[in-house]
């Protein structure tokens, strides 16, 4: 799960089995791409535009994809 929704300094990502977030612009450019830490990873979005993103979790394999507002 991702919180807060819309964001609009920093976003913690909750997951329990992720070992790479990638947060991208509605374009498909790579905006963060960092490695999990523990159950709940801290994302600095200070810098990023307002407007929609998508954080990618990426997990054994798996991809998980949230949309995310940024104000």
């Amino acid at each position: 799960s991702l919180y807060p929704n819309p964001a609009n300094y920093q976003l913690i990502v909750s997951t329990t089995a992720a070992e790479t977030i990638e947060t991208t612009d509605a374009t498909g450019r790579v905006v963060y791409s960092g490695t999990a830490t523990g159950n709940n990873t801290t994302i600095d979005v200070s810098s990023f535009a307002p407007g929609m993103y998508f954080v990618n979790v990426y997990s054994a394999g798996a991809k998980s994809t949230e949309r995310l507002v940024i104000e």
